[in-house]
């Protein structure tokens, strides 16, 4: 009986809204539209070279610099706030067994939300203040590879952080608590390479293309628990 009572607390905590991170996010939109606001005047009609997609012959009009980092970051805070809605729904319907609770969903929504709404304000702000001629403190490439490091940093501790149920005990709930401290670390670690090597070459953006790194190392990770003591197997959750 109390089982399927913190079972049903738990459906009820999975269909909550993250309102932490949506509200932060919000304001972080808000503060890229501030910033938008406060450098328009200075901003060119067609964005320079540097900040052009795909060369002098795609310049970007202001208009879309001034909003588009503000409508993508709208577009994940409203992509990610289906999930709590449609989540318990979905596995109802298909029967999938769900590993985590409620709250451990939205802790990491929330989390996840804070360090992309962040991410992208930083970013925003340093691209408008290059397009504006106003002087930054780093180069504009080395500040977009040191954001993205410090955004791969945040979300390898999420997940390394993001444990299951105590009272799970599904194979796949074993498994993630085996794995989740070596994915995390793989992913702080390809961040912590991304800051290294962006600081020491002379071109910080050649960087950029160590993000792929991301997959092999999380794969690695995740295969730890394949390695070594099998015990987790058989119902043994010590070494979490």
């Amino acid at each position: 009986m109390r089982e399927e009572m913190t079972r049903g607390r738990d459906d009820e905590e999975g269909s909550s809204f993250p309102w932490a991170g949506v509200l932060l996010s919000v304001l972080a939109v808000l503060a890229m539209l501030g910033v938008s606001v406060a450098l328009w005047a200075e901003l060119p009609t067609r964005a320079s070279g540097d900040a052009a997609f795909g060369g002098d012959g795609s310049r970007p009009p202001r208009l879309l610099m001034a909003a588009a980092m503000p409508g993508v970051t709208a577009m994940i805070v409203g992509s990610m706030a289906l999930g709590p809605l449609l989540g318990p729904a979905l596995h109802r319907g298909m029967g999938l067994p769900r590993h985590w609770s409620g709250r451990s969903d939205r802790a990491l929504m929330n989390a996840f939300l804070v360090l992309i709404a962040v991410f992208l304000l930083a970013a925003h702000t340093v691209l408008l203040h290059e397009e504006a001629g106003r002087a930054l403190f780093l180069p504009l490439e080395r500040l977009l590879v040191l954001f993205t490091s410090g955004l791969l940093v945040g979300l390898g501790l999420a997940v390394a952080l993001r444990r299951t149920p105590t009272g799970n005990g599904h194979v796949v709930a074993r498994w993630w608590d085996r794995a989740r401290r070596p994915v995390g670390a793989a992913v702080v670690v390809v961040g912590a390479v991304v800051a290294s090597v962006g600081s020491l070459l002379p071109e910080a953006v050649h960087a950029a293309p160590l993000v792929a790194l991301l997959a092999p190392a999380m794969a690695l990770g995740c295969a730890v628990p394949l390695v070594g003591d099998q015990s987790w197997r058989h119902g043994n959750r010590s070494g979490s």
